[in-house]
């Protein structure tokens, strides 16, 4: 049980941060605060939060275009975007200018609310 099994050990542990590493960079690719980047073939699609709404609440998007939701003010309280499925959460956005961003992969029809403000809603149509 000497320097071999000290070796898996290390080995094992060294994979297994390597793994987290990795889904912490594809849950940032794929849904984040706003990195700025969209698909390569697609465009950017601006949902504002202002006055306790989702501006647009309807949008409709291709599998190829990015969302961004933005906290744009009206007012200076925290909101989120989080899907009503659980699929997506931006956390708190706390302030005026910061932003989410996401991809959706599938095609249907996704709802979504404010976690901290349940009255505003909003609806992504993927194409």
């Amino acid at each position: 049980m000497g320097n071999s099994f000290r070796r898996r050990t290390v080995t094992a542990a060294i994979g297994f941060m390597a793994a987290v590493v990795a889904a912490s960079v594809t849950l940032a690719a794929n849904g984040g605060r706003h990195t700025g980047t969209a698909a390569a073939d697609g465009e950017f699609i601006d949902i504002d939060i202002v006055d306790f709404a989702f501006e647009p609440a309807t949008v409709t998007m291709d599998t190829s275009d990015a969302i961004v939701w933005t906290h744009r003010g009206g007012e200076s309280t925290q909101h989120t975007v989080t899907a009503d499925d659980g699929r997506f959460d931006s956390g708190p956005l706390d302030a005026l200018g910061i932003g989410f961003d996401l991809q959706f992969e599938t095609p249907g029809t996704y709802t979504y609310h404010c976690e901290i403000h349940p009255e505003m809603k909003g609806t992504i149509v993927v194409r």
